[in-house]
């Protein structure tokens, strides 16, 4: 047996690939996810995803960009599609945003994506930290809860002898 931890799929063909999406999640997200799947499953390898929604279309409507023969398979409480691939994808969408904020007139760079905290733009509450605080010479700093690290970037970038450590449980945020 081989268990693997990690942002993403691990880049290897697959016969089979399961996800299981709720409706409440980022839409963003589960285009990146269902897109690596795919992609990673050989040619005739299937692809079966189940969604909390008795009533979805929105995850249908993902799929068939990908094949048009869609199965669907109904329950009382979710909804159960699978695929099966027929050919590589013709072309991949990136997920990936490169963006820039401003921290005390300096420009910060940030790479982010899909299912990170901040995905895409600097948040309000990101903002008002940066704000906040004063670096000092030195300084010892930690961010927990990090997401694409652009507060953490930006207190590191104020002192280049403070030390911030930028902790998160998303091992995608980690992978910014």
């Amino acid at each position: 047996m081989t268990l693997v931890c990690s942002a993403d799929a691990p880049s290897l063909v697959f016969d089979i690939a399961f996800l299981t999406l709720i409706t409440t999640g980022e839409a963003e997200l589960a285009r990146d996810y269902l897109q690596q799947l795919y992609q990673r499953l050989r040619i005739g390898g299937v692809l079966i995803v189940a969604v909390d929604n008795p009533q979805d279309r929105w995850v249908l409507e993902q799929l068939r960009k990908f094949e048009k023969g869609v199965k669907i398979r109904n329950r009382p409480e979710a909804t159960v599609y699978w695929i099966e691939k027929s050919a590589e994808l013709k072309k991949k969408k990136t997920t990936l945003a490169n963006w820039r904020t401003k921290d005390c007139d300096e420009l910060v760079k940030m790479v982010t994506r899909p299912g990170v905290f901040s995905h895409r733009r600097l948040d309000n509450g990101a903002r008002q930290l940066l704000d906040a605080v004063d670096v000092y010479p030195e300084a010892k700093m930690i961010d927990i809860g990090c997401g694409c690290g652009s507060v953490a970037l930006g207190l590191a970038m104020r002192d280049k002898s403070a030390v911030v450590h930028a902790v998160d449980a998303n091992a995608r945020a980690i992978d910014c």
